[in-house]
This record gives C-alpha cells, sequence and structure tokens, in this order.
C-alpha cells in the first residue's frame, strides 16, 4: 500500500501580499536611485607635469619656424643691408641656437616624462575605484619626428647662413663656396659628415664653423637615435597598457549594466508575480 504524499499548505509556500510589497517597493526603489547610471560615468581629473617645457618646446618651435624663411632666404639674397654685417652674423648664429635649443628642449621632454597624470574616478558596488593612467605631451611619433626633421634644418640653414655671410665678408675663406644653393649644399654635406672635398674651409674662421657644425651633427645623431628608440618603446608599452585597462573598465561597465537590467527585469517579475499572488 503506498502512501499518499503529504501536501505542505499553500500558505507556506506563498508569501504574504505585506512581504510581496516589500520587495517589490525595494527593487522599484533602487532603480529610481540616481547611483544607478551616475556613479557608472567616470570622473576625470588631470594634473599637469612638466608644462613648462612643453610651452617651451611650443614657442621654439614657432620661432624656428619664422626664422627659416629668412634663413633660406638670405642665402641666396642679403637681407639687412651692409652695415649691419654683425647684425648678419648675429641673426645666423640665432637660427643656430634656436635648433640647438628646440631640440634639448624636445630630448628632454621625452626624457622626463611631460604630459597629464589623469585620475579616473567611478563607483562599483557602492565602492570608490581610483584609476590611473599617464598621456604623454608628445604621444605621436609623427610629431616627435616632424620637430626632430625642423630642428635639424634649422641648424643646417643656421650653418649655412654663417657660410654665406663668410663668404660675402671675405671670398677666400672657402674654396669654391659660393652664397646660394652652394651654401646649403656645403653645410649639408658637412652635417652629414660625408664631405667630397669639392668645397673645403681655408680660413681659421671658417674651418671653426665647419669642425662646429661636424660636432653637432655627431653629438645630436647620437643624442637624437637613443632618445627617439626610448620614446618609441616607452608609448608602445604605455598604448599597451591603456589599451588592456580600457578593456578591463570596459568590461567592467557591461557588468554593471546588465546587472542593472536584470534588476530591472526582476522589479518587474516581483511585481507581476505579486499580483498575480494578490488574484490568487
Amino acid at each position: 500500500m503506498i502512501p499518499e504524499p503529504l501536501d505542505a499548505p499553500r500558505s507556506e509556500l506563498t508569501p504574504s501580499p505585506d512581504v510581496i510589497e516589500a520587495i517589490a517597493a525595494a527593487v522599484v526603489h533602487k532603480l529610481h536611485n540616481p547611483v544607478s547610471l551616475d556613479a557608472i560615468e567616470p570622473k576625470v581629473l588631470s594634473y599637469p607635469r612638466y608644462q613648462r617645457i612643453s610651452i617651451a618646446r611650443q614657442w621654439l618651435s614657432l620661432a624656428a619656424l619664422s626664422l627659416l624663411g629668412y634663413a633660406l632666404w638670405n642665402c641666396f639674397v642679403p637681407l639687412l643691408p651692409q652695415p649691419l654685417v654683425l647684425g648678419r652674423f648675429l641673426v645666423a648664429l640665432l637660427v643656430i641656437g634656436l635648433g640647438f635649443a628646440l631640440i634639448i628642449v624636445l630630448v628632454s621632454e621625452l626624457f622626463q616624462g611631460a604630459g597629464i597624470d589623469q585620475e579616473i574616478q567611478y563607483r562599483q558596488g557602492g565602492q570608490v575605484i581610483k584609476d590611473y593612467q599617464f598621456i604623454p605631451s608628445l604621444n605621436h611619433f609623427r610629431l616627435v619626428l616632424g620637430l626632430l626633421v625642423l630642428g635639424f634644418i634649422t641648424i643646417i640653414l643656421g650653418f649655412a647662413n654663417l657660410y654665406t655671410e663668410l663668404v660675402r665678408q671675405d671670398p677666400s675663406n672657402f674654396g669654391g663656396l659660393e652664397p646660394g644653393f652652394l651654401a646649403i649644399y656645403f653645410s649639408l654635406v658637412t652635417f652629414s659628415t660625408v664631405g667630397y672635398g669639392d668645397i673645403y674651409p681655408v680660413s681659421i674662421a671658417a674651418r671653426l664653423a665647419a669642425v662646429w657644425e661636424i660636432f653637432t651633427a655627431m653629438f645630436f645623431s647620437l643624442v637624437v637615435i637613443s632618445s627617439t628608440l626610448s620614446w618609441t618603446i616607452a608609448h608602445k608599452r604605455q598604448q599597451q597598457q591603456s589599451a588592456i585597462a580600457q578593456r578591463i573598465q570596459a568590461a567592467q561597465t557591461a557588468e554593471r549594466l546588465a546587472a542593472l537590467a536584470l534588476v530591472s527585469q526582476g522589479g518587474i517579475d516581483v511585481s507581476e508575480n505579486g499580483e498575480e499572488n494578490k488574484a490568487g
């Protein structure tokens, strides 16, 4: 003889209407709480680093661009009158100095790590989570390469102006050099430390200027190559870390949104079940 199953009383399985109303009210309050969406949006705080170096590099770049036209045109036609001979030499030295300063400040900006430190704050589970990231002021390889080229061109044209003024004052300072294209050609060849022998310095002043340009080229070539490689490696690593952090943050945001959606659906189900229970 099989015993009949004992059914539990209906009052023990079905929650009371008061409990259902309390659960529904809690879910609705959670859904209408402003923490739901506002807490997901992160709050970003920015802290500049070595901002003066970046500003100095910008001003030097503008000054170099403004004097490039003068330096190029002065190699072909003297822009200052003959009585201002000393002014011509000073302008040539000024152009060379701008190229020096631009490259030195650029390398310092790369090695010092100029940029912006960002602190990102967002809420997760009622707690404030802080994330940190660094955005360098020079975050594009083309920009770094363009500034380096600008510095080198400024130095080359500055020395071309210096050679041009030496020839204008005394043609015997050089052998085979004339103002104009040949001065730019000789400056470029000297900067590349090649030297074909078709143009050569004769006087002491001309030889000192040529030696100065050769040492400048050797020094800056080593510094620029090492700094560019270091910046490239560090920038690639920074990009990878930023991409990983963004993926993690996006995944966490998607999880929170999915949790809110589930809570929203659960509130509707509870309210419907409450009505059905009330109807039953």
